[in-house]
């Protein structure tokens, strides 16, 4: 019979209830159909039946395609021919026509699958053949099917495919997982970086930063991997990854030889060797050194650079620079092999942090500086439980302008002062803090009297109020001859409630003071300000220790530190504060020394304004909520270039049954909030806390 229809397929849509679909086609046996549901090719007998070949046929499914299901049924005759005509036999017309049809019917499906297929136009010469499996393979990595120039097919790699669409598109990558780039002396700025080959690797620091600022981080992290070598470009990193969150731990980083920094060495000529401009860095071993200019690290405007273990060759300038609130923290060991103008020169309200880490300072007959440690401008400079080694033969430590440098808990295996030969330059209400202490011991009870010198624990000895002792201590002077360096006072007050302002003064016989509650019970010693509780709203250059009490402000602030005012407190219970527990304004700085606990609330709990700093410096510290507390305000305010370092690797905030009510921080006026990647949850709060005007939450 003849072959009048053309047709080679045919498409349904499941319904969940129907199972026979009718085939109107001609087809020869029931294995010549191919039968799809939903794409996957389905098994005859085993999903499906087809009745009787003919001029049309059906389909019939032992279990029905469920609801929308596409059915597609489609033609695939078997590419067969079985007629054997025998010579001299009767010609038979029937057996001749189904061989015919088969021929047909095989040419129909092969024209269907044909008009799927990639063509040329007919009046165009045939395709070229293909490259090879194993040029199209690229060594594994797979390519991509193009037309060149000509219009004629050829095949690219994926990796050079995907690079010509972005530069075509402009597009931006998003990561999907961490991302890695390589970075080689035998590399090449034209290669992509992305493996640690001489031909996959990058040449310089700055390509792989440039490439990193190419991406959407979509919260991933993105690492430089340095091989060994020397590298005498240096790197400029400006603003910060394009969502890369700062609650993915260290979300940028250079790494080198962890074990053996100096093996990766940056070695520039006349430039800066790293340099971050409201930028997050953390950078792990590598050898800095700059030879005719230049410094080391510059970290300025809001930036943060974190080091593991580094070493600083010499340097032509400062080997850390720290400016414009920002931070410097060294989570590892700096080893200093070099000389330089400065160690460390800290400016501008930013932060120099190492806390128990190992600073060596390697050279042989001591390391040489202009000024060994530099504090300007508001800024802080801490050293807390460090071990300090080796020797400097020149260069002394400076601090001016309300800046504090915190030598506290240090272990010193120095063969010289830790604070450099010369003399202790400190200035302008700007305090250094040191261990090495003579104590002086003054007491305070309810049953004493102001008219008393405070020699002995009696009531014929004792003050009777904190304010009296200090005005006591402001009035003692030292001897001209009196070296006064190291020497401390210790007010200790008995059992009782002490309603009154603290104000705090400067002392001329004595470097800081440490106003001592009851160690084992500071609730039994309650300090009940009547405005604040402790007062520093005036400059004052004495650092001040508030311990073991609690403190209350019926109109103010518990502890308030203003105009470079310095103050540090452990084992302190807050209570109840109409404004805050913590105020800080004005290049003011509150250290928190050790653990404490929360049992009332106010507006705030940690304040800070102008400059002021609120620094949690200590190695461990646990904040003990006691009671349900609410901050009307934030849990934590900054404001006005403001600077708040709360470890979340060391700090606790332990709750326990209670909860504190309020919004967790708010930000604002350029203000920087560290948190050592904590997160904005870290803070306790029960309403998400904000940010504004370029404030850093990091």
């Amino acid at each position: 019979m003849s072959v009048s229809s053309t047709g080679t397929r045919v498409a349904y849509a499941g319904d969940g209830v129907t199972v026979a679909f009718a085939w109107p086609y001609r087809f020869l046996a029931t294995s010549d159909l191919a039968v799809y549901v939903d794409g996957t090719l389905k098994t005859l007998t085993t999903h499906y039946t087809v009745s009787a070949p003919g001029s049309s046929g059906t389909v019939t499914f032992l279990s029905a395609p469920a609801l929308a299901a596409s059915v597609v049924i489609t033609r695939a005759t078997a590419k067969t021919q079985g007629i054997n005509f025998i010579a001299n036999d009767p010609f038979g017309a029937g057996i001749a026509n189904g061989g015919f049809d088969r021929a047909m019917l095989a040419s129909q499906d092969i024209n269907a699958k044909a008009e799927r297929a990639v063509r040329a136009p007919d009046y165009e010469p045939a395709l070229p053949v293909l490259p090879d499996a194993e040029t199209r393979a690229d060594d594994g990595a797979g390519t991509v099917l193009v037309c060149d120039e000509d219009g004629n097919p050829t095949v690219m790699t994926f990796d050079d495919f995907t690079s010509i669409i972005r530069d075509i598109v402009n597009a931006t990558e998003r990561l999907t997982e961490d991302r890695t780039y390589y970075v080689r002396t035998d590399g090449s700025d034209l290669n992509l970086g992305l493996t640690n080959t001489a031909a996959g690797a990058f040449k310089t620091l700055q390509k792989a930063v440039d490439a990193a600022y190419d991406l959407d981080c979509g919260g991933y992290k993105v690492t430089i991997q340095v091989a060994s070598g020397t590298y005498t470009a240096g790197v400029k990193i400006i603003g910060r990854l394009r969502n890369a969150y700062d609650t993915n731990r260290r979300p940028f980083q250079i790494i080198g030889d962890i074990v053996t920094p100096a093996n990766v060495a940056i070695v520039i000529p006349s430039a800066n060797a790293i340099e971050l401009f409201d930028a997050y860095l953390y950078l792990d071993g590598v050898s800095i050194s700059t030879t005719s200019g230049g410094y080391g690290t510059l970290v300025r405007f809001h930036s943060t650079l974190e080091t593991g273990n580094i070493r600083f060759g010499n340097v032509a300038s400062e080997m850390i620079a720290c400016q414009f609130n920002s931070i410097f923290n060294a989570s590892g060991t700096i080893d200093v092999a070099g000389d330089a103008d400065s160690f460390a020169h800290v400016t501008k309200n930013s932060l120099f942090s190492a806390t128990n880490q190992t600073i060596n300072f390697s050279k042989p007959g001591g390391n040489s500086f202009g000024t060994y440690v530099y504090g300007i401008n508001n800024a802080s400079v801490e050293f807390d439980g460090c071990t300090l080694t080796g020797a400097i033969a020149a260069g002394r430590t400076t601090i001016h302008d309300r800046s504090f440098v915190n030598f506290y808990s240090v272990t010193d295996n120095m063969t010289t002062s830790r604070f450099g030969p010369g003399t202790l330059n400190i200035e302008d209400g700007s305090v250094v803090t040191d261990t090495l202490q003579q104590t002086l011991n003054y007491y305070v009870r309810t049953d004493g009297d102001d008219d008393n010198d405070g020699l002995a624990n009696t009531a014929a000895r004792a003050f009777k109020t904190i304010q009296g002792a200090v005005d006591y201590l402001y009035h003692i002077k030292r001897d001209h001859n009196q070296n006064s360096a190291g020497v401390s006072v210790k007010i200790n007050i008995a059992d009782g409630t002490y309603s009154e302002v603290v104000k705090l003064r400067t002392m001329a016989a004595f470097e800081s003071v440490r106003i001592i509650g009851n160690v084992s019970t500071p609730a039994n010693v309650v300090i009940a300000g009547t405005t604040d509780a402790i007062n520093g709203t005036k400059p004052v250059s004495t650092t001040y220790s508030i311990e073991s009490c609690k403190l209350t402000a019926a109109a103010g602030s518990c502890i308030r530190a203003e105009a470079g005012t310095q103050i540090s407190f452990t084992g302190v219970n807050f209570g109840s504060a109409t404004v805050a527990h913590i105020q800080v304004n004005a290049g003011g700085t509150v250290l928190c020394a050790g653990s404490y606990s929360i049992s009332g609330g106010g507006a705030l709990h940690g304040y800070a304004t102008n400059g002021g700093i609120i620094d949690y410096g200590a190695a461990t510290i646990t904040a003990t909520v006691t009671a349900n507390v609410t901050f009307s305000n934030a849990t934590i305010k900054l404001a006005g270039l403001a600077v708040a370092h709360i470890d979340s690797t060391k700090v606790t905030w332990s709750l326990g049954v209670y909860t504190v009510t309020g919004k967790r921080y708010a930000l604002s006026g350029l203000s920087v909030l560290d948190l050592n990647s904590g997160g904005g949850s870290y803070i306790p709060g029960s309403i998400a806390g904000t940010t504004a005007d370029s404030s850093i939450l990091t």
